[in-house]
């Protein structure tokens, strides 16, 4: 076991999350609960690069008729976002958030693995809405956008 693998496992059984090891990979799968929806996430070491990334992976696949909208909304997303980003595979419309660390240096990795992790699900929680019109609804991404983002506005008001 390498050292950021260690430090995501004592991160997430001290933070009580249910996390379930990814075959023999140096990766965990669980769930996370927001405040608008239910999605999985991926924590995973990539020991030889000393990388950690962290994904939330949106709960349904983007259908191909809305690959476009989708495109559009993430590009949007992610030009206001400090950390992470959006992505979408055109192949099967899996959309998700990518944050990740370059870990070298980082002697107590705990901290900033749980900074990063927040930051990730709490982001995904406030776009998720915004997604989820976007693929059951004829809202343009445009306007899906500047909904969740005018939200956000008021909140920090």
């Amino acid at each position: 076991m390498g050292k950021i693998f260690e430090a995501i496992s004592n991160f997430f059984q001290a933070d009580g999350w249910p996390i379930h090891q990814i075959g023999t990979e140096l990766a965990y799968s669980m769930t996370f609960q927001g405040e608008n929806g239910k999605w999985t996430c991926i924590a995973q070491a990539v020991e030889e690069k000393e990388v950690f990334i962290f994904y939330s992976i949106l709960p349904v696949n983007t259908p191909e008729n809305k690959h476009l909208q989708m495109t559009e909304l993430i590009t949007r997303a992610n030009y206001g976002l400090l950390i992470g980003n959006f992505e979408m595979s055109f192949a099967d419309g899996d959309t998700r958030l990518k944050t990740s660390m370059n870990t070298e240096g980082v002697s107590a990795l705990e901290t900033p693995i749980q900074k990063l992790v927040y930051m990730n699900v709490l982001t995904m929680d406030k776009y998720l809405p915004a997604m989820m019109k976007v693929i059951y609804t004829d809202v343009l991404a445009a306007q899906a956008i500047a909904q969740v983002e005018e939200c956000l506005e008021l909140v920090m008001l």
